[in-house]
């Protein structure tokens, strides 16, 4: 597909320093004019040939020899991998050998040349940085100013014939008015902040050698941006944006101030500049936290018109921004203030734990046939399929119709094979039958209770195997563990009917299983009572308002954890202890053990986010924004569990709901969570699903990435659209780099949902996604590496993600190294990797750790 270029009118010999050279210059107008001067325009220009070919050429092979300088850390506005590299950063030299090659030229022709063209003769060099673009990383930065920089130069190093695309000027809001610069190696683009631009490599392999250059040594050592302040008296609506922006962040030497940053945003926005139109929309809407409803709704109203104005001009940032801001969720948003403190904490923070389970791993790769002498060819096929079934995601696309038929063909080898079987073999096989029947209950969000209803059938029914064993099952590690899986079938029916009878069934069971362990010696279990089973028993204690005997429970499982060195998990488990306080009234102390809890470790989000709804609650607003912001920006798992927990209470929205999705950190909440979780209500709009799928797709159609992916996602979910379309967009946001588009694309041809199965465009999707940093990506591929018996790659991918926390890795881990696979037998090890699983609510690692001695 051509590409609409620029192309250079002016050209003229010049002499810059030792060089001699053809000089192209061109102007674009901006979108934005000043009240000054209505034909405000940006001017640029390319000096062919300034860096000799054999120098680029050198840059080049250097960089293609040492990929590892180039980092994967998140970029700070889109959160995906950078791959870039400084070899120069805040006016010092950190690469010796690009330092030889370029800094002759950089003070001899580059400097020289911007201090002749920009009449700034103490213009200095503050960073060069290189970026890299090949296939399936990063292929696309988003349109941009560059804010910190005076003037910025663009080196280039990969032949344009090697490649589509590359960096183009976007003078208007939409896409239609960009056009790609051609770069020969060597050549150098020079261009002023307020251009506009950004990159986009369709096809091929781009690497680009970028210089930003401040208006002096003094801004370079101090990190400032001086020449805003007189050009923004000037109402040049750029130097007002960023400027604005630096107020707003407190960026380059300026306190935080956000008056300032709206006066600033409003006079540029007023200009019709689209970013600061976005930006203001943005900022108003984190203004509601701390306002009166009709305030709120005011300020939600001039953010909401703001944003339609950027929308409308055709800024697809807007446009996606305008979409989420309109798109409604079930499933999200924070629903608590208006239950007061005790009502708001009745429910633990490791009530309902996520029922994840390996991705296919170890745990099954290594797991022990069923009576390997008795079911038939077909019923063997059978079982196959179905414990496969199980131990994949149980969120993935199509994962229900899978368990639902895993389901089925358990049932059938039940019916065929149970009249000849022993008491071992029923017994596993009705396991897994309802661990089916969680996993589908799950994944329909917990609509199914008659399948958690089946599953305690079928746990009652391996109980009595068991106790009818004459070899003494009941003495195995499995017995008080099928208690443990009874409880939690029973919560699920809690949930389901609504029904506080399950509760006390749930606290019965786990007392058995609980009695059991502390009727055997220490030294016959190996590890005496499970203090996870503690803390589910107490979760569900509190359900029953008894939060007395929950107290016990969750102080005895902190004290074992903190034995066993698991202080991670202990912290867990003083988070419920500080929930069940406030349930008895004792709110101080409840407040003092969570914020020990932060204090000692502060990637806790559970005690972040109880914080918040505490200080909430208390109208302490400015400390409960904080706390919400460090739990969501840190880390999902806390933010994601409470949402899910209290989604579904029936309330109206709230000023804690408000401050969710309207505050600082909520206006950010699709980036953190993903559209599926974000937004529960019309912010500043009514609910219009359709509406917002039309913003989405006109963002999507602006080639902006994510709003590509949530195309799709939109698609998929068949909200306000239909289906059929969800694997075009992830297509386009995939082959643009966008991690998350990439690894749906591969899940879709690894199951043949919406594309034929295909396990080799899976992988190469998947591997993708895991080369820039997805956990759900790097497991899938760990994954396939164990299928085909390449343990040992599978292992180091594991062993990565687990010390990260992933807990399906942590889970895999601790099963290699309960079976010996790969890795040396250890249960103490074992155990240890299995309880940091189990501690995130990972079913199969909870279920393993009674099986480790």
């Amino acid at each position: 597909m051509l590409r609409p270029r620029f192309e250079f009118k002016e050209k003229s010999e010049i002499k810059v320093g030792d060089w001699s050279g053809l000089e192209q210059r061109g102007q674009v107008r901006k979108a934005a004019t000043t009240r000054k001067d209505g034909n405000g325009v940006c001017r640029f220009s390319c000096l062919q040939e300034l860096v000799p070919a054999d120098t680029a050429a050198k840059i080049l092979e250097y960089l293609k020899k040492n990929p590892k300088l180039f980092s994967s850390e998140p970029d700070s506005v889109d959160k995906t991998p950078t791959f870039e590299f400084y070899p120069f950063r805040d006016g010092v030299w950190k690469d010796q050998e690009l330092r030889e090659l370029l800094e002759e030229m950089l003070e001899a022709r580059i400097l020289t040349y911007v201090r002749q063209r920009y009449n700034c003769r103490f213009c200095a060099a503050s960073d060069v940085l290189v970026r890299r673009y090949i296939p399936g990383e990063r292929r696309s930065h988003a349109v941009h100013f560059d804010g910190h920089a005076y003037v910025t130069a663009v080196l280039g190093i990969s032949d344009p014939e090697n490649y589509q695309g590359g960096l183009y000027i976007q003078p208007d809001p939409g896409v239609a008015s960009r056009t790609y610069f051609r770069i020969e190696p060597g050549d150098l683009l020079v261009h002023s902040f307020d251009l506009q631009h950004g990159v986009h490599v369709w096809k091929g392999i781009r690497y680009s050698l970028v210089f930003w250059i401040k208006d002096s040594l003094q801004a370079v050592r101090e990190g400032t941006t001086p020449w805003y302040h007189g050009l923004a008296e000037q109402d040049d609506p750029d130097a007002l944006y960023n400027l604005a922006q630096n107020y707003e962040y407190g960026l380059f030497g300026h306190r935080k101030d956000i008056s300032k940053a709206i006066e600033l945003y409003e006079r540029s926005a007023q200009t019709g500049h689209h970013f600061a139109q976005n930006n203001l929309a943005l900022v108003y809407r984190s203004l509601c936290q701390n306002t009166t409803a009709s305030e709120s709704q005011q300020l939600l109203q001039k953010s909401v018109e703001w944003l339609q104005a950027a929308a409308k001009a055709g800024f697809g940032m807007a446009q996606k921004n305008l979409a989420l801001a309109g798109h409604s969720r079930r499933r999200a948003g924070f629903l608590l203030a208006a239950f007061g403190v005790a009502a708001a904490f009745a429910v633990p923070l490791t009530l309902r734990p996520l029922r994840r389970t390996a991705l296919l791993g170890l745990a099954v790769v290594a797991g022990r046939p069923v009576a390997a002498e008795g079911p038939s060819a077909e019923d063997a096929a059978l079982l196959r399929r179905a414990f496969q079934a199980l131990a994949k995601d149980p969120s993935r696309p199509g994962a229900r119709d899978e368990l639902e038929d895993a389901e089925e063909a358990l049932t059938k080898v039940i019916e065929d094979f149970d009249a000849g079987a022993g008491r071992q073999d029923r017994g596993r096989i009705r396991m897994a039958r309802a661990q089916a029947r969680i996993a589908i209950n799950d994944s329909t969000g917990g609509k199914l209770p008659e399948k958690a209803e089946a599953a305690v059938d079928d746990y009652t029914e391996v109980v009595r195997l068991m106790e009818e064993d004459p070899s003494g099952s009941e003495g195995t590690f499995d017995y008080p563990n099928v208690f443990v899986r009874r409880a939690l079938a029973e919560e699920e029916i809690a949930y389901g009917r609504r029904d506080q009878k399950q509760w006390e069934a749930a606290v019965k069971d786990y007392t058995k299983a609980i009695d059991i362990w502390r009727s055997r010696p220490v030294s016959e279990t190996g590890l005496g009572v499970n203090p996870l089973v503690l803390n589910f028993r107490g979760n569900a204690l509190s359900q029953l308002g008894r939060f007395r005997e929950a107290l016990q429970d969750y102080r005895e499982a902190t004290e074992i954890f903190r034995k066993d060195n698991e202080y991670s998990q202990a912290a867990v488990s003083r988070c419920n202890e500080a929930l069940a306080l406030f349930g008895a009234d004792e709110a101080s102390e409840a407040m003092a053990i969570l914020e020990d809890v932060s204090k000692r470790d502060p990637n806790i989000a559970d005690a972040r986010v109880a914080l918040a709804v505490s200080y909430w609650v208390s109208r302490d607003y400015s400390r409960a924004e904080d706390e919400w912001r460090v739990a969501c920006e840190n880390t999902d798992l806390g933010c994601r569990s409470w949402i899910a927990s209290f989604a579904e209470r029936p309330l109206e929205q709230s000023r804690w709901e408000q401050m969710a999705i309207t505050g600082a950190s909520g206006a950010r909440l699709a980036e953190w969570h993903g559209v599926a979780e974000a937004y529960t209500n019309g912010q500043g709009l009514r609910r219009d699903d359709a509406q917002a799928v039309v913003w989405m797709r006109r963002a999507a159609e602006q080639l902006e990435v994510e709003a590509a992916y949530l195309m799709g996602e939109l698609h998929r979910q068949g909200r306000g659209v239909q289906l059929s379309e969800a694997v075009k967009w992830y297509l386009r946001s995939a082959e643009a780099g966008f991690p998350k588009a990439q690894y749906t694309l591969g899940m879709l041809y690894l199951e043949g949902t919406g594309l034929p199965q295909d396990s080799h465009k899976a992988e190469m999707w998947l591997n993708f996604a895991a080369r820039q940093g997805h956990p759900e990506a790097k497991n899938n591929i760990a994954t396939m590496h164990a299928q085909r018996g390449e343990v040992e790659e599978a292992l180091k991918i594991w062993e990565d993600l687990a010390e990260s926390g992933e807990p399906n890795a942590q889970c895999n881990m601790g099963m290699a190294y309960l079976r010996g696979a790969g890795r040396p037998h250890d249960a103490s090890l074992a155990a240890e990797w299995l309880g940091k699983a189990a501690a995130q609510g990972h079913q199969m690692a909870l279920q393993a750790l009674a099986a480790v001695a």
